[in-house]
């Protein structure tokens, strides 16, 4: 049997990263449809995937600061793909490399991050940013990735991302394909399903209140995912779950200095973190610029109802009003309003109910989502 061969590239795994769990779930999908997978990543990376179509090529050691470990990682990438790429039927970017067929693309182009930090920053760090070797390689490795010929197809995950890279490289409009990140839609209806039970599983080892109104924030870059929005605007009657890792103490002086102090409790990092949504009313998830936002998603296949920026790609799923609502970044609603909203909502019962919720994120659920990645963006015969 002639099984189709792809080469995906990601330097680093972690249990906690976004990109990493998209690159294994994309490695999952090729090897469970039959593919032959080589992992070109770095060396000593716990990748919990063993496969006997599955090849690990370890090129170099990740240490250092980000500027040696990009310029490295790519360098070394590059140097074994350019020697292999023909034996490969598809070369799937998940990582800032300059050699491939295929990329997805789970954020924003880098100008466009620098542009959007430069907003909030003074002129001389915006200087200093813009400037920078690790910014300026950054950027000439994602633009030769870009113009290189044949061109790559793009993989985005929401439209917010799509509209970004065709801005930014209007040369791909017709080589990009928008198909939204997916869920476990089954594995977290198991847990949906025994949710009170959950929830009190929750209360007792987090030391949580019963009966108490909680929202869940759930993220780590806590800056750019808007959590001192929810802690400036969170609502009376409500506390605050933080999950995920960041610096925490500039956002506990904030909570200080609001009064909140009592009401924002700081939970760390948590795995499989959308099953505190057993014990929220809803998620919130304001952020400045997010290209999907799977925790919204997950806390959606929970039963919850969900608040997003109009700057995170998951707000073209939302139903406003009915499934949660949707904040805007500059404008109206703005964020402190729709948090009142969101409350209004909740204590109205106006949202659909838990199971109605649930149902609209079925079209997320890994088995639709890899169909289309196989067959509309790697086009693979299997």
């Amino acid at each position: 049997m002639n099984r189709p061969h792809v080469a995906v590239v990601k330097s680093e795994y972690s249990p906690f990263g976004g990109a990493e769990i998209v690159a294994r779930d994309f490695i999952n999908l090729l090897l469970s449809n039959g593919c032959r997978v080589t992992l070109v990543t770095g060396r000593n990376q716990p990748w919990p995937i063993k496969h006997p179509y599955l090849r690990v090529v370890e090129t170099v050691s990740i240490f250092g600061n980000r500027l040696w470990q990009l310029w490295r990682f790519s360098r070394a990438a590059r140097a074994f793909l350019i020697d292999y790429r023909h034996r490969f039927d598809a070369i799937l970017a998940i990582d800032k490399v300059d050699l491939f067929s295929h990329y997805h693309a789970g954020g924003m182009c880098h100008k466009t991050s620098l542009s959007m930090r430069e907003k909030e920053s003074s002129p001389l760090s915006a200087f200093i940013r813009r400037n920078s070797p690790f910014h300026r390689l950054a950027m000439s490795i994602e633009a030769r990735g870009f113009n290189q010929s044949p061109l790559p197809k793009i993989h985005c995950c929401s439209n917010l991302i799509r509209e970004d890279i065709v801005t930014n490289y209007p040369h791909l409009a017709t080589r990009t394909k928008v198909i939204p990140n997916s869920i476990d839609w089954h594995a977290i209806g198991e847990q949906f399903r025994r949710r009170h039970e959950l929830a009190e599983t929750y209360r007792k080892n987090l030391g949580l209140e019963d009966n108490h109104n909680y929202l869940l924030f759930i993220g780590s870059g806590f800056a750019s995912k808007g959590l001192d929005h929810c802690i400036t605007s969170l609502p009376d009657g409500y506390d605050l779950l933080v999950v995920g890792q960041d610096n925490s103490g500039t956002y506990k002086k904030l909570a200080m200095k609001c009064g909140k102090k009592k009401r924002i409790h700081f939970l760390g990092k948590i795995e499989n973190a959308w099953r505190l949504c057993a014990v929220a009313k809803a998620l919130v998830l304001p952020a400045r610029y997010e290209p999907f936002g799977l925790a919204a998603a997950e806390a959606q296949a929970m039963g919850l109802p969900v608040l997003v920026s109009d700057k995170t790609g998951y707000a073209e799923h939302i139903l406003v009003g009915k499934t949660g609502i949707i904040a805007k970044v500059e404008g109206q609603p703005n964020i402190a309003e729709a948090m009142n909203i969101l409350c209004q909502h909740i204590e109205a019962g106006t949202f659909m109910s838990s199971d109605q919720i649930r149902k609209k994120t079925e079209h997320l659920d890994h088995r639709n989502i890899r169909h289309r990645i196989i067959n509309e963006f790697l086009g693979l015969s299997i």
